[in-house]
């Protein structure tokens, strides 16, 4: 089947005539009704059976100047992408109204926030097409450069040399260089499973020396669920995940990097109740405490194991609050 799926994604010049092209067409209904598993069916259709996928808007949404109708579109796109991120290899990336849609609704303002915004894509694209048994470097290439955008050289050749990358028993994908990448799978989180983040763990606990390098090095997501953070907030899954994992390594907070994504926060608002106000971040102050106290233990004791300062930890620990401005 792989090969088939070779074939027909990157077919031969003689061939090209006959790839069949799929429209995912997203109307307003759709977006109303959230019916992201339909778009879902189209993109596992067609990574079974070949072909290519053009991205649409019904008449008339495209020309709605609406800040509503823009973040509808662009949160269902998305939701698309969250729940099926094999979409990325079945794109059809030559295609105008394809690249024009998704790069008005999805891509940054900001060129650095460009770069990293197609840089985490072609990640994803990359597990796809090293699933599949196929060359991601010719799709990766092509969708950087559709959206007029170029990655570096020592970017891939980095992303080739990561040598840690394994599958744990489960589905979580791992990936270590100075960072450690990890996804969880939706069907990790509703069993409530964690062999993948147990094995990074079991292995930093083995030598203090790895455990202080990997100092604010984590950064972890999950795919499979369709939505923004506060979607997350309200999936009881996730957030009794969250729980297991923090009750089990309360010490996580050290390795976790908010150099690239806050995941101190995102991470505790999975455990203590909280929602968005706009763009703040709310956390129910009772349980916040609670919380605190109980990392602050933690982390104090984990210091003092690696040979760090306690009170050191504990004050980089509050300052991921305090100094970003969210409210308790």
């Amino acid at each position: 089947m792989f090969k088939n799926i070779l074939r027909k994604i990157l077919p031969h010049k003689e061939e090209t005539n006959r790839v069949q092209q799929v429209v995912l067409l997203i109307t307003q209904e759709k977006m109303k009704l959230k019916m992201v598993k339909d778009a879902v069916d189209i993109v596992n259709d067609v990574m079974e059976r070949g072909g290519t996928i053009r991205l649409l808007l019904e008449d008339g949404l495209k020309e709605d100047p609406s800040p509503i109708t823009f973040n509808n579109i662009k949160e269902y796109i998305f939701g698309i992408e969250n729940e099926a991120p094999d979409i990325l290899v079945v794109l059809d990336w030559e295609d105008e109204e394809t690249i024009e849609v998704y790069k008005h609704y999805l891509l940054p303002y900001y060129v650095d926030d460009r770069i990293s915004f197609v840089e985490k894509r072609v990640l994803l694209l990359f597990d796809t097409c090293e699933r599949l048994g196929i060359p991601y470097r010719p799709i990766a290439n092509t969708f950087v450069t559709s959206l007029g955008l170029r990655l570096e050289e020592s970017f891939f050749v980095q992303l080739e040399s990561w040598v840690n990358e394994l599958d744990v028993e489960g589905n979580s994908q791992i990936r270590e260089t100075d960072s450690l990448r990890i996804q969880f799978s939706r069907e990790e989180v509703e069993g409530l499973e964690i062999k993948g983040i147990s094995r990074i763990m079991d292995s930093l606990l083995a030598d203090p020396q790895r455990a202080l390098r990997k100092k604010n090095s984590m950064i972890f997501s999950f795919y499979g669920f369709s939505g923004n953070l506060e979607d997350l907030l309200d999936q009881d899954e996730i957030r009794s995940w969250a729980s297991y994992v923090v009750e089990k390594y309360p010490f996580i907070f050290y390795f976790l990097n908010d150099e690239e994504v806050p995941m101190t926060r995102f991470l505790t608002s999975l455990v203590v109740s909280s929602h968005m106000k706009g763009e703040t971040l709310y956390y129910d102050g009772d349980e916040l405490e609670e919380f605190f106290l109980f990392i602050h233990q933690s982390l104090s004791s984990f210091a003092q194991w690696i040979g760090e300062n306690p009170d050191q930890c504990i004050e980089e620990f509050y300052g991921k609050f305090h100094n970003k401005g969210v409210l308790s």
